[in-house]
């Protein structure tokens, strides 16, 4: 499985490559510190994502602008999205919702909820969750 993880804080990357990695050991995790270097990371050839967890506000390129370019992309429209994002107010719940992200996550956020957001597209998608376990 390979994850990409798009956000303008370090330390936010961070938190969230130790968790993803805690609950999936053996997959690949890419890190982009904006929407621009993530949607090159998307559509550089080769490239195959199975998740990218994404902030809405970074610089250039948000969120919200790289997941519709994602949704208008042939081979990217289906790859499930989980926001993590200090903007939780309901006009960027809906514009997320709308560009039909899988999960949506507060910051500060507990690593929990991340781990739990990815098992359960993990549940629902299992072309992507055949070599993986749950752990429970």
């Amino acid at each position: 499985m390979q994850i990409l993880i798009a956000d303008d804080h370090l330390e936010c990357r961070r938190m969230m490559h130790k968790a993803l990695l805690d609950l999936l050991p053996d997959c690949h995790v890419a890190h982009a510190e904006d929407g621009t270097h993530a949607w090159w990371e998307l559509t550089a050839p080769l490239a195959r994502f199975d998740l990218l967890v994404t902030d809405i506000n970074m610089p250039i390129i948000g969120g919200l602008e790289l997941v519709q370019r994602m949704r208008e992309h042939p081979l990217l429209k289906t790859t499930p999205v989980i926001m993590c994002t200090a903007l939780a107010d309901r006009h960027h719940v809906e514009s997320a919702a709308h560009l039909q992200v899988n999960g949506y996550i507060a910051k500060p956020f507990q690593i929990g909820a991340l781990q739990q957001r990815v098992r359960d597209i993990l549940s629902v998608r299992p072309a992507l969750s055949s070599n993986w376990a749950s752990p429970d």
